[in-house]
């Protein structure tokens, strides 16, 4: 497939399972292990971004390069370009996909012509910021869709939660992406299973995902009753904790037996609770995407 440029490729077999495969402007590649839509969907979903989150947020609220002043120091922007690539790094083993598209997108922005102004400076350093953002938003998105689709929807068949979907964030699953066929080894004709789609922003690559996720029924996501974290349950049967542990004990252990010691009242309580909670994280989330945007 001609993409130009570092490019994240998915490719499916047929199987359920997905392999993500890093290309960088060079051509080489990073293959990463292969798993399915949701788990990796999941996987992006509950990663703590907060430390990272923390050290962006600094860089833009608190380095000199962007307060108001006279004149633009050359000095404050090579300053900002080590801490770019610093906190860039640290994205490295945490989610090697985000650092990938956060390191092509800088390095893009940095070949750019420096025309020695000023201006150049300020925005050449507000788009570096901007790419270290990019996971951030990205994750934040996925999490508002997450609260839509699959929130309290454990009962909800597979269509009803792409309905779901589709009415509150169409650009979700509306759109299109480069693909082509992915011919075997040893020369065998080109197959319709193996296909291999191409995607340039993490956000295109989350909703990839959750087309290629909504294409099967036999496997969904769901949100733990206990901890309020999503997991992919192993059976089809309705599941309502995950296996997460919690002072040597799952949820699947933990949720029941603090139902067990509540009355009608209190349980109804401990619904709107979470309910509320919910609410007020997602409006959290919204809020700082209309931040960093």
């Amino acid at each position: 497939m001609a993409i130009q440029g570092p490019t994240i490729y998915l490719e499916t077999d047929g199987s359920g399972e997905i392999e993500i495969v890093l290309v960088n402007h060079a051509g080489k590649e990073q293959r990463l292990p292969r798993s399915t839509p949701e788990q990796d969907l999941v996987r992006a979903v509950e990663l703590d971004y907060s430390a990272y989150r923390n050290e962006v947020r600094r860089l833009r609220e608190e380095h000199p390069l962007f307060e108001e002043k006279p004149e633009v120091s050359s000095a404050d922007y090579a300053d900002l370009t080590a801490q770019v690539t610093r906190i860039a790094e640290t994205m490295r083993e945490l989610d090697p996909v985000a650092y990938f598209a956060i390191t092509a997108r800088i390095d893009l922005i940095r070949r750019a012509p420096d025309d020695g102004s000023a201006l150049y400076l300020l925005r050449t350093g507000d788009q570096q910021v901007r790419a270290l953002e990019e996971p951030l938003r990205a994750q934040t998105r996925l999490r508002n869709i997450f609260d839509v689709t699959f929130d309290g929807m454990e009962r909800a068949t597979q269509r009803e939660r792409y309905e779901k979907l589709r009415v509150t964030y169409p650009d979700a699953v509306n759109r299109f992406y480069h693909v082509r066929w992915i011919e075997e080894a040893d020369g065998a004709p080109l197959s319709r299973r193996r296909m291999e789609y191409a995607a340039i922003t993490l956000e295109e690559l989350r909703s990839l995902e959750l087309t290629l996720y909504f294409q099967q029924d036999k496997r969904r996501i769901a949100r733990c009753e206990y901890c309020w974290s999503y997991f992919v349950p192993k059976t089809s049967h309705a599941t309502a904790y995950c296996d997460r542990v919690f002072d040597g004990k799952t949820c699947k252990k933990l949720g029941p037996n603090l139902k067990r010691y509540m009355g009608p009242e209190q349980d109804e309580a401990l619904r709107l609770c979470a309910l509320l909670h919910r609410r007020m994280l997602s409006r959290v989330e919204r809020y700082v995407v209309l931040v960093y945007k």
